[in-house]
């Protein structure tokens, strides 16, 4: 099933580039450090006490 666009912010960013959210618990830096065809591998630095999670995990936790 395909989701819905829920707006937001869409840019790119080559190998090595990097952006930064700021939020009141401190900044997540995010670095792509490899793309691949069909694949990137980011990199996210935040502060240890922020839980970063992707989606599929939350959407399995959520099925269960």
């Amino acid at each position: 099933m395909e989701e819905k666009d829920r707006g937001g912010l869409a840019f790119s960013r080559k190998h090595g580039e990097s952006f930064t959210i700021f939020t009141s618990d401190g900044p997540v830096n995010v670095t792509i450090t490899d793309c691949s065809y069909s694949r990137v591998r980011i990199k996210v630095r935040a502060p240890k006490h922020l839980t970063i999670l992707r989606d599929e995990l939350i959407k399995n936790n959520e099925q269960q």
